[in-house]
């Protein structure tokens, strides 16, 4: 919410009082801006080891998945096979 505010309010302030010789600080201030928010959100926003979300499988999961798939397709030859 801040970096809206910055980037829409201050900055206009900024660019509107400062001489045409120093625009350039404003466009500054914005991408430092950016670079500080995209910093912030990337920052409080990376994956973590204990994030729920964002499992990633190991190869105990990976056999324990096709074990089960295999047991379930063995189940399905039986009862197609057990009712002719």
């Amino acid at each position: 919410m801040s970096y809206i505010y910055f980037t829409r309010i201050i900055i206009f302030l900024l660019a509107s009082t400062l001489p045409f010789r120093l625009s350039w600080v404003s466009t500054a201030a914005t991408q430092a801006a950016t670079v500080v928010f995209y910093s912030f959100v990337g920052w409080n926003w990376r994956p973590l080891k204990t994030n729920p979300y964002l499992k990633v499988s190991t190869e105990d999961d990976d056999a324990a998945r096709e074990q089960a798939i295999r047991m379930e397709e063995m189940e399905m030859e039986l009862e197609e096979g057990g009712g002719h």
